[in-house]
């Protein structure tokens, strides 16, 4: 289970460094403007939420690009081509932060037919490499999915609103849905269903297995809201929405 992984000091650590990001055909790039400004559009509510305490000033753009061929040693040193998926995601150690914009994983490339995905694949292991430039980095204490457009989690944040007895997902602030003393059984289903997405599974995994670089820290609550307009849940559609995985240190 996701949450006691994140909880538990015998979790399997990522061995993935720096010095990977080369030999698995990575490139650092700087996003353009314009990407960043697309992303703040898509979480505009997020951002004027004063509680979060976000600043787009102070935050950094990075970009990864897999365009770089590698050498796969499991297979006789055989060269292959990089993929071209990328992580476009916007940072902010000082806030405490990661806006979460456009990610396409080697491994979603490889399964539509592109080229074998390299060791270094995952967003999590990524991210955690690029959080750890920084020494001084402060506590991450949330992850903000900006302009969520997969159906899977579109239709978990729908059963997470039915299952707790509500028939619409309103604008942001939209719920939050926490591990709480005191949630009924159909409250902590609809966390660990949030927990479990794409989404939410990937901040999972970052933290679980990349101890050394944000301590011992976890999931504790998500917020999900409709991105757009109220989102009438006793109409058979499924509507782009927003999260915030919300994130504090195990006791």
């Amino acid at each position: 289970m996701l949450y006691c992984m994140m909880g538990n000091d015998g979790a399997t650590q990522s061995l993935f460094a720096t010095k990977d990001l080369a030999t698995s055909g990575w490139e650092r790039i700087p996003l353009t403007k314009r990407n960043a400004e697309d992303f703040h559009d898509n979480s505009a509510e997020a951002y004027a939420d004063e509680t979060l305490g976000t600043d787009k000033e102070t935050e950094e753009v990075p970009g990864y690009l897999a365009m770089d061929s590698w050498i796969d040693t499991s297979n006789e040193n055989t060269e292959v081509d990089g993929s071209c998926a990328n992580y476009q995601n916007l940072v902010n150690r000082a806030k405490g932060y990661i806006l979460a914009g456009n990610n396409v994983s080697p491994t979603d490339i490889e399964k539509d037919g592109g080229p074998k995905a390299p060791p270094l694949k995952r967003w999590s292991d990524i991210m955690a490499i690029e959080w750890s430039r920084e020494e001084a980095a402060s506590a991450l204490n949330f992850v903000i999915r900006s302009g969520i457009t997969n159906d899977n989690t579109k239709a978990m944040i729908k059963q997470a609103y039915i299952s707790t007895g509500r028939t619409k997902v309103p604008t942001y602030p939209g719920v939050d849905f926490a591990m709480a003393e005191g949630n009924t059984k159909a409250q902590t289903e609809a966390f660990y269903g949030l927990l479990g997405t794409y989404h939410g599974a990937g901040v999972a995994y970052m933290l679980a297995q990349h101890r050394a670089v944000f301590g011992k820290r976890r999931i504790e609550q998500i917020r999900a809201w409709a991105l757009t307009t109220e989102w009438d849940l006793t109409k058979d559609t499924l509507q782009n929405v927003g999260m915030i995985v919300f994130i504090s240190a195990v006791p």
